[in-house]
């Protein structure tokens, strides 16, 4: 059996583990609280132009080719992969890993970036050497960053650097539902935009009243770039979101296993305890017994 130093010293390190579980956990629930209404907000702006883009792509034949699929087969393809800077959100990082060496294990030629060190580092340690490791991340990231790293992908993307460029990121549906996903920037392709859809009454008068000046493609490229920075800043919001719902699950599971761990260890120094005062009463009793026979 333990001591009872031994006892004590463990319990005072499961408190104040606990302690730091207990801050962690709370500090994540404040950031989905503050977080809520933005990330409602990008989502439903997201939609919007999603639609936009969908809605172009199926009415005109004649947009802009710097855009569309090459080929049959696409010899290099990039991929971002956005995980995070901190640990001790359970196997979100290790979710997008896993996804993210798989597509990119699929194509032939691919050049990886990566937005977050934990994604980086798992990524290098299956073997997949990223080419460069992005200066902005789901925690520091502004609009002006995102901005600036779709406007690099597609000047790579137009100079045909990249025949194909992949977002990995882990999206937000709620707060009991996040997924890691794969979605294509480029190509701009109408097979991408199938989960966008509006009621029928809707789409007639959409289709019926939406008037593109000068014109489609103009309209096109003006909107191409809202959109694809629109997809990086909303994947790295929902990504933070998702981090912060997986670090907020974990340090509750940390908080209460240490919580039982402090009971058992409560229930352990107890008996230790009584079990020393129970000796030390044993050997006075003896000790007296002894004084009473003169011995």
């Amino acid at each position: 059996m333990k001591s009872i130093n031994e006892i004590s010293r463990n319990l005072n390190a499961n408190i104040q583990t606990r302690q730091i579980t207990n801050a962690m956990y709370l500090l994540s629930a404040s950031q989905i609280r503050r977080m809520a209404d933005s990330i409602s907000y990008i989502q439903s702006y997201m939609k919007r132009i999603r639609l936009t883009v969908k809605d172009i792509l199926l009415r005109s034949e004649s947009l802009d080719r710097a855009f569309s699929r090459r080929g049959n087969e696409a010899q290099t393809s990039a991929f971002i992969v956005v995980s995070s800077d901190k640990s001790l959100c359970g196997a979100f990082n290790i979710n997008v890993a896993d996804l993210a060496a798989k597509k990119i294990r699929e194509v032939k030629n691919p050049v990886v970036f990566t937005a977050g060190k934990h994604g980086d580092s798992i990524l290098r340690s299956r073997g997949i050497i990223p080419r460069e490791r992005l200066d902005i991340s789901s925690t520091n990231l502004s609009l002006s960053a995102a901005s600036r790293l779709a406007d690099d992908m597609i000047e790579r993307f137009v100079k045909k650097e990249f025949d194909e460029v992949f977002f990995v990121f882990t999206r937000y549906r709620d707060q009991l539902h996040q997924e890691v996903v794969c979605i294509r920037l480029f190509p701009v392709i109408p097979e991408d935009f199938t989960d966008e859809s509006r009621t029928d009454e809707t789409e007639r008068a959409d289709r019926d009243c939406t008037i593109f000046e000068p014109d489609m493609s103009e309209v096109f490229e003006a909107v191409i770039n809202e959109y694809v920075a629109g997809v990086i800043y909303s994947g790295f919001i929902q990504s933070a979101m998702s981090e912060h719902i997986a670090r907020m699950n974990a340090m509750q599971s940390a908080t209460r296993n240490a919580d039982e761990m402090i009971a058992s260890l409560r229930l352990q120094y107890n008996s230790a305890r009584q079990l020393a005062i129970t000796n030390e009463i044993s050997e006075i009793f003896g000790a007296s017994e002894l004084l009473e026979r003169g011995v």
